[in-house]
């Protein structure tokens, strides 16, 4: 079997136990290292080929060495959620940031407006947060948020860890209009939506923009509702479906223009890159993205990828970029959907 394919094994279960058990690295971390030494070198004698430890012992000692890094990789992702100014906050406490707005989310059906920010100081409150703004508001530069922290009362119910964007909501009373720049990437996010809302007005822009710029987009319930009765409401998240698309689009369009292949092939890759990093690596995109990315990279070098190979390098990524990711079912819904399709083909 692959390294990779082994390293893939190993890693998601150490990581697991670094995320779920506080103790992991301290108790889990050494039992795993003396068990791969173990493996290595008091087995490997007796089942050696011309001195070398067997396949076998060589496949565990790698599936071993890879879990004891999932472990210390979960631990450090925990630490700095636990960290978190947002797992730190009281119910009812009150707080202050200084946030820019992540999406251009309408009312909802009672007239509040829910909408997330990208919190730049504090600076250690870094990351995504839920406000209730005072009164619907289309503002999309930065604010200065005063309100009631509530904590989501179904956070930590689950025996599961959860990520801190969750835990609860900023109830804000006061949202002042401050003179400061927005970073790069939620700039180029506010832009295209705005454009979306000119393009396909009030009512049908959410939908537009769910299914191309805003994972986080506030489609209407009843239309989520349709979506979901008629079995398509993956189709309002963006995943690989719609990276796909937009990679044979450029594509497409760059061969159109007398491109060479692999002129085209960077160029797309590139764009879907860029298209991720705005986006803000979601799981599914970032797994479709990468996958390209590799088929990219094997095809330049004139290798055929190996389906497994290519399938566990991006599981790897995922988990690396965002470790919480592997406690939803949506990457890996992805991910088997994709694997079920390489065995079809092959």
């Amino acid at each position: 079997m692959p390294a990779l394919l082994l390293v893939a094994f190993g890693f998601p279960a150490g990581l697991a136990a670094g995320l779920f058990f506080p103790l992991a690295p301290l108790v889990l971390a050494p039992l795993v290292v003396a068990s791969a030494i173990l493996v290595f070198r008091v087995h490997s004698p007796r089942s050696t080929v011309h001195g070398r430890p067997s396949t076998v012992n060589r496949q565990l000692t790698t599936v071993l060495i890879a879990a004891c890094v999932g472990i210390l990789w979960g631990a450090a992702s925990r630490a700095v959620r636990d960290a978190d100014c947002r797992m730190r906050w009281r119910d009812d406490q009150r707080i202050s940031v200084l946030a820019v707005p992540r999406d251009l989310a309408p009312p909802d059906e009672r007239g509040a407006q829910v909408r997330r920010f990208e919190v730049l100081e504090p600076a250690q409150c870094g990351g995504e947060l839920l406000v209730q703004l005072p009164r619907p508001d289309s503002n999309e530069g930065a604010r200065a948020l005063a309100g009631t922290w509530r904590r989501d009362p179904a956070f930590g119910e689950s025996r599961l860890p959860e990520d801190a964007v969750w835990a609860g909501k900023l109830m804000a009373v006061i949202a002042r209009p401050i003179a400061t720049a927005a970073p790069l990437r939620l700039s180029l996010r506010l832009a295209a939506e705005r454009r979306l809302a000119l393009l396909f007005g009030p009512r049908r822009w959410p939908l537009a923009a769910a299914m191309t710029v805003s994972p986080e987009a506030a489609v209407p319930k009843e239309l989520r509702q349709q979506f979901a009765r008629a079995g398509l409401a993956h189709i309002l998240a963006i995943s690989g479906l719609h990276v796909g698309i937009l990679a044979g689009a450029l594509f497409a369009l760059l061969r159109a223009l007398r491109w060479s292949p692999a002129s085209a092939r960077i160029a797309a890759a590139t764009g879907i890159a860029l298209y991720i990093w705005m986006l803000g690596f979601p799981a599914p995109a970032l797994r479709a993205g990468a996958m390209i990315g590799f088929w990219c990279w094997a095809r330049s070098r004139q290798r055929p990828p190996a389906p497994g190979a290519m399938l566990a390098v991006t599981a790897l990524v995922v988990m690396a970029v965002d470790p919480w990711s592997i406690f939803t079912a949506g990457p890996w819904l992805s991910f088997a959907g994709v694997w079920g399709c390489t065995r079809c083909v092959g």
